[in-house]
């Protein structure tokens, strides 16, 4: 694909696409850890080459067969279908930290691009169902901003892998500890890894979503009760 090239009809998505995904962007991701906390804690992460393995094994799987997918379905999806698509991924965040922090930074995401883009309707757009805190997905929002942003679904589902995957290496340069330079190689290794698992989270339906990974359920309940927190979740 012609990365570029795509946006010759609309020159500024690509760059609608970087603010989205920009670290400034305030919604609220680098108050979260996801688990890695927890995880970091309990000794199941202890450095470098563990934090690398579970990106790759662990962390990119868990949001390309829930997260990911959810964006490119919110994409082409109508009020009803994005009200039932949102409600389907509260469900499928089993821990309260997980379902917070979904649904706040897509709260934060909707009401930036409200203040942003005020003739745009995203709000409506969710359907008479959406409630404050109880609706509003960052997943599903995201998506719906990517497509009133003109975004092509794949790049949105990509840009949407990548942007997840360096808030939590982001986390990890605190946590783990991780060298600022390691965190950026981790993420370059990584590249191959999220375009496979984009294009498999674009082939999947929303009756198909879900994932296994009680390694990140585990330690997001944990999180709950360690003594001393950096990190909201």
């Amino acid at each position: 694909m012609d990365s570029i090239g795509c946006y010759r009809d609309n020159p500024g998505g690509l760059l609608s696409l970087l603010h989205l995904c920009s670290g400034i962007f305030p919604i609220g991701v680098f108050s979260h850890s996801f688990g890695l906390e927890s995880m970091v804690e309990n000794n199941w992460i202890q450095g470098e080459g563990d934090f690398a393995v579970f990106c790759k094994k662990v962390l990119l799987p868990s949001l390309a067969q829930v997260d990911a997918p959810a964006v490119y379905l919110a994409m082409d999806a109508d009020k009803k279908e994005l009200s039932g698509l949102d409600m389907q991924i509260t469900a499928l965040k089993p821990t309260s930290e997980l379902r917070v922090a979904s649904l706040k930074m897509g709260n934060a995401l909707l009401r930036i691009l409200e203040e942003m883009y005020p003739t745009a309707g995203l709000k409506p757009k969710l359907g008479q169902g959406y409630e404050k805190e109880k609706s509003g997905n960052y997943a599903v929002v995201f998506g719906l901003a990517c497509s009133y942003l003109g975004i092509e679904p794949k790049e949105a589902v990509v840009s949407y892998l990548f942007s997840s995957l360096n808030g939590f290496v982001q986390a990890a340069i605190k946590l783990v500890p991780l060298g600022q330079v390691a965190a950026q190689s981790i993420l370059a290794g990584l590249y191959p890894d999220i375009l496979d698992w984009a294009k498999k989270a674009s082939s999947i339906s929303i009756d198909q979503l879900g994932a296994f990974n009680p390694q990140l359920d585990i330690a997001s309940m944990n999180h709950e009760h360690l003594y001393c927190r950096l990190y909201m979740s």
